[in-house]
């Protein structure tokens, strides 16, 4: 054969391949390793420059030039320093948004107090008067409870039981829990309540019929994220004063 399928050991014409691979076997593990790596990141930048047209005029390849940079691994004082960069990132990211999110939770507490405002409107329309502080078949129930089941259209404003229609926005409010009247069956208090977004009643006040009630409204309120409050004065006025009343949100 030729010279390139045939090479010389112990004089005598050898095949190249069993010869080379008799020689790569005598290497070290870690050289062949990197050997292989070099390789075929020197195959790898190569075609690169093939692809950018890396030719003269006459479209002979040039030779590409090849930092010792271009070929060697990364190493573990770079990856470290990686991994350092990405935790900051991240840590700034979940601080900045820790911040927005009591924002927005505000502002949600103040779209579904505007949602209520409405349906109390409709009620208002239906019935002359909002729902108040009432008796309800001997029990003195919530406020809370109060306000859920005169708009879920069980509750009058004389503490009446029925079948009214609901003025609750279900799709867009949440709710303590799953527990809503069950149309066409017997009236009854149902234990619910509409919740903010921290998962806590939005407060409802109302009692014209007390003597010391000088408000011509309702009082509606969210507790806030620490679901802390002073609750309206005696007179029905909101108490805005009091250290748990900082963050509360309250209808206009």
């Amino acid at each position: 054969g030729s010279r390139a399928e045939w090479g010389m050991g112990n004089g005598e014409f050898k095949p190249v391949e069993p010869w080379i691979a008799g020689q790569a076997a005598a290497l070290p593990t870690e050289n062949l390793r990197r050997s292989a790596f070099k390789a075929s990141c020197v195959d790898l930048i190569s075609a690169g420059c093939a692809e950018n047209g890396n030719g003269d005029r006459k479209g002979r390849m040039k030779p590409c030039r090849l930092s010792r940079l271009d070929c060697r691994g990364f190493t573990v004082l770079e990856i470290i320093a990686s991994i350092a960069v990405i935790v900051i990132l991240m840590t700034a990211l979940a601080l900045g948004l820790g911040g927005l999110m009591p924002l927005s939770q505000s502002k949600q507490a103040q779209t579904d107090i505007i949602r209520i405002q409405q349906s109390l409107e409709q009620y208002m329309k239906a019935f002359g008067e909002y729902p108040k502080k009432v008796p309800v078949g001997g029990a003195d129930p919530a406020m809370e409870t109060i306000l859920f089941n005169a708009l879920a259209g069980t509750l009058a404003p004389n503490g009446k039981l029925g079948n009214f229609p609901s003025l609750l926005d279900r799709m867009s409010l949440d709710f303590q829990n799953g527990n809503f009247p069950e149309t066409g069956s017997t009236p009854a208090l149902v234990s619910n309540a509409v919740v903010d977004p921290w998962g806590n009643p939005y407060r409802y006040r109302f009692d014209p019929d007390d003597a010391s009630w000088e408000n011509f409204s309702y009082v509606l309120f969210s507790a806030g994220a620490d679901g802390a409050f002073t609750d309206v004065t005696g007179a029905g006025q909101k108490n805005e004063g009091g250290a748990s009343n900082q963050d509360n949100v309250y209808a206009e």
